[in-house]
């Protein structure tokens, strides 16, 4: 049985630069391969919350994503990108962020430090002034099968005016079929089970072909992505050494799996 709520950290493609000012540099891409402490993975999951920003602006469309201490946070109310990594040290979780906006501009970092209850809450203050309140959703604990999501899907890349539909294939594979409006990037990408248990998927995907203005895309890219249950909305979230991208991909239809 899936849970509804749904996970939607963003409802159009957004594209972040990942290399910050200075000597700040920053991994975009959540690596399923990743290994961390138990204290840690505890905190793996589909979180959603408020986010406060330096000014005191309160925004409570904070959506996140932990997998083995990698952290993002992404609010566009607030139009902020956060990407970090989480430690624990008793009941204290600190995470070091990289702030960005939706346009791709590092806008600076911030230090996080609160309390945390696995699979519950994670409350605390950022050093420059703002804050993070966070809760656990229990749509991560839906089941994850390639079955799930073999079917038809489309997104919707506001930056450029394009719809682009893909098929997913039973095992994992899609390719692009169409795309309409503006011409944008071509796509491939794969996906495959990190842990049936859990909705999580490890997705890697290839974009290339793209037109002058959006030369920056082309590349490989790997990363994770999950399924908000009925609603049929997979988010994905991958990025490379230069990017990151999450783009939520749209149900049209299922394929009839018996396997």
């Amino acid at each position: 049985m899936f849970n509804v709520k749904i996970w939607s950290l963003v409802a159009t493609l957004a594209l972040l630069s990942a290399c910050g000012g200075g000597d700040v540099a920053i991994n975009p891409a959540i690596d399923p391969a990743d290994v961390a402490s138990l204290e840690v993975t505890g905190l793996n999951g589909i979180w959603e919350g408020d986010y406060t920003d330096a000014v005191g602006k309160v925004c409570n469309d904070a959506r996140g994503l932990i997998y083995n201490g990698q952290v993002r946070v992404i609010s566009t109310e607030c139009d902020v990108i956060l990407s970090g990594t989480l430690s624990t040290k008793g009941t204290t979780a600190s995470i070091n962020f990289e702030l960005f906006d939706a346009a791709a501009t590092r806008t600076g970092q911030a230090d996080f430090s609160g309390s945390y209850t696995q699979q519950s809450q994670i409350n605390g203050n950022l050093d420059n002034g703002g804050r993070l309140n966070l809760s656990y959703n229990i749509v991560y604990e839906n089941d994850s099968s390639l079955k799930f999501i073999a079917g038809n899907w489309y997104y919707t890349d506001a930056t450029v005016s394009s719809v682009d539909f893909l098929s997913i294939d039973v095992n994992g594979n899609a390719t692009e079929v169409s795309e309409s409006g503006a011409p944008s990037c071509s796509y491939t990408a794969s996906f495959s089970i990190i842990n049936s248990d859990f909705n999580l998927y490890a997705v890697s995907v290839g974009v290339s072909n793209c037109p002058d203005d959006q030369v920056s895309r082309n590349g490989n890219y790997t990363g994770v992505a999950s399924l908000s249950g009925d609603n049929g909305i997979i988010t994905v979230f991958v990025g490379n050494d230069q990017n990151v991208f999450i783009a939520d991909f749209n149900l049209i239809s299922l394929y009839e799996v018996t396997k």
